[in-house]
């Protein structure tokens, strides 16, 4: 049992974790050979010992046992090139010094063919497999002008025991190198296929994955959408409007809200913390609030409104120390035509109007709806306006929008400029043409925020 370790052992050495299948193939191929012709010398050293070689001769089978035998040393010390080497030379050369010294009747030149098997069980370089080919082949030449005319420099008194341990070793080391790259081989191949297998089995439940949470989420953005301001309920109060609203994922953070309670229209442009999934439930949880203050609890002022939109987030959800809310604006105005009053309050965004050819940036509070530095009541701001006024409500996601020939931000002013270039156009051509002119700017960049525009002309 101790032996099979020690074995295992010098196999592995220098192989680790990080080593592709076919690094760890040549390490282990370097070692397991290394070990199998460490046998050869020892037995040609037992055979000198009956008197077939001189002394100095014993002393060279011994250096290049030395040579075999310091390969899983040197692999394991991370010489990995130079261990394959430091094996193959020495012993290929040496095999030429043992015919010049024996003569060919001695059987050496048998070990060069399983050297050739070395080459490509050892080394998958292109330049090394030709280089060390071409090595072999001087060296084989050598050998063979070595056996044919020179003289050996000690003839052997009975050269049978040796000629046939070298023409066995001969065969057992090629079978040995075959049958080694054989294995090797095969396992690779069973593993490539149980790593398939195991890969495509990963792929069917990854899909299978990948399509229940599409399901899911497309499932929310119908929820989503049911819950955003009705389109019909829009088009009684507002009559010419439009709504740009492009989600960076199926849903989003931003959304729109409406609702009419004792004639009076509200409706709400806000944009929850964050996007995608997350941006979606802080929606979801932000429009039932709006709900409960107008619907249920008769708040009827766009600050109070909001104020109690943070109270709610903030009792709900300061036990769990999350900090999200939104930013956003609402409005309040009369379902009455003939009242062009409008009374608003702004968290961090404000309402933006065209009148007279020019446009007017509203004033709004610098807080958002949630927890923040500031904890006062939100303002309440009004604003009596002219027939053929144009309002607009948007968040930050579309001049906040890189693009352009250097990708930059789209920015507000360039914003105010494209509302300005479009304001004579009908609020229907008005969205095409800012969506247009969104997807121009972008390109071939990725949308990075929820993208609300929402228009609408008194």
């Amino acid at each position: 049992m101790e032996i099979n370790k020690i074995i295992s052992k010098a196999v592995n050495s220098g192989v680790t974790r990080r080593m592709s299948f076919y690094e760890k193939f040549v390490v282990k191929n370097s070692n397991r050979l290394s070990l199998i012709g460490f046998c050869c010398p020892i037995f040609l050293i037992y055979l000198s010992a009956e008197g077939n070689y001189s002394k100095p001769y014993i002393l060279v089978l011994f250096l290049t046992t030395i040579s075999l035998f310091l390969t899983p040393y040197l692999n394991g010390k991370k010489q990995y090139n130079f261990s394959k080497y430091f094996f193959f030379i020495p012993a290929a050369l040496n095999i030429v010094f043992c015919t010049l010294y024996c003569g060919p009747k001695a059987g050496f030149l048998f070990l060069l063919f399983p050297f050739f098997i070395f080459i490509f069980a050892a080394f998958y370089k292109t330049k090394q497999l030709i280089g060390l080919t071409i090595f072999m082949c001087l060296v084989s030449f050598l050998g063979i002008m070595t056996a044919e005319y020179i003289e050996p420099w000690y003839p052997l008194k009975d050269y049978t025991p040796i000629y046939h341990a070298n023409l066995f070793f001969s065969i057992a080391y090629t079978l040995a190198f075959s049958i080694v790259i054989n294995y090797e081989n095969d396992s690779y191949i069973d593993l490539v296929l149980i790593k398939n297998r195991q890969v495509k089995s990963s792929r069917l439940k990854v899909a299978k994955k990948n399509k229940e949470l599409l399901d899911s989420i497309n499932y929310a953005k119908h929820i989503q959408e049911a819950l955003l301001g009705s389109k019909d309920l829009i088009q009684q109060n507002l009559q010419d409007y439009f709504v740009l609203f492009k989600p960076k994922s199926n849903v989003s953070g931003d959304f729109y809200w409406a609702t009419v309670k004792n004639d009076f229209f509200y409706f709400a442009l806000c944009d929850s913390t964050g996007h995608g999934v997350p941006g979606a439930f802080m929606s979801l949880l932000n429009i039932s609030f709006l709900n409960e203050a107008v619907i249920e609890r008769g708040i009827s002022e766009p600050n109070e409104i909001f104020n109690h939109v943070r109270s709610r987030l903030l009792s709900m959800m300061s036990n769990y120390g999350i900090n999200d809310g939104m930013d956003g604006v609402i409005i309040k105005l009369s379902v009455k035509k003939d009242d062009l009053r409008i009374t608003y309050a702004g968290a961090n965004n404000s309402p933006i109007i065209y009148r007279d050819g020019s446009f007017e940036k509203l004033p709004y509070d610098r807080m958002n709806v949630g927890k923040g530095r500031r904890n006062e009541s939100f303002t309440n701001y009004e604003i009596n306006l002219e027939k053929g006024a144009t309002l607009y409500l948007c968040t930050d996601g579309y001049y906040d929008q890189f693009g352009g020939e250097n990708s930059k931000k789209y920015m507000k002013k360039r914003l105010f400029q494209t509302l300005n270039e479009i304001s004579l156009l009908h609020m229907k051509e008005q969205k095409t043409e800012l969506n247009a002119r969104f997807e121009d700017w972008k390109g071939e960049l990725e949308q990075i925020d929820d993208v609300s525009i929402v228009g609408f002309k008194l």
